[in-house]
């Protein structure tokens, strides 16, 4: 059976307002404040994307800016929750993944196949290889 590999690539204001979206569902998500500044990590060896949101609070006079790493799991669902909202149709049935594609934060969807195929063809992708042949 054939294996379709889907990629929706955000632009940096899509993913400021994704992650606005996924703070409203989740209000302990991140703390209160701005959120000024993002940054895309590169996968490291285990091949999970982690995203790092600068935000400003203010407290009175003070403002104080901190770095917050996100984990892959949230970054997922974060970038499932704005194509929900956007009206981008996404398969219920798939690996989702998160991954960064030509600079770009990207939610890549794997589905068809075996389930054993998907799972190979995505971790080999997740770490920047080549899909390996499978079968």
């Amino acid at each position: 059976m054939p294996i379709e590999q889907r990629q929706i690539m955000l632009s940096e204001a899509e993913v400021l307002q994704a992650l606005e979206s996924y703070r409203r569902t989740r209000t302990d998500f991140l703390p209160n404040g701005d959120v000024t500044g993002l940054a895309l990590k590169a996968p490291p060896r285990d091949g999970l994307v982690q995203l790092v949101v600068s935000v400003v609070m203010v407290y009175g006079q003070t403002r104080h800016t901190i770095s917050i790493e996100i984990a892959e799991p949230d970054v997922v669902q974060l970038l499932i929750r704005f194509c929900l909202e956007n009206n981008i149709p996404i398969p219920k049935i798939g690996r989702k993944s998160a991954g960064i594609i030509d600079g770009m934060l990207a939610l890549v969807i794997w589905s068809g196949g075996d389930n054993a195929d998907v799972a190979v063809l995505a971790a080999s992708t997740a770490r920047g290889g080549v899909p390996a042949t499978v079968g």
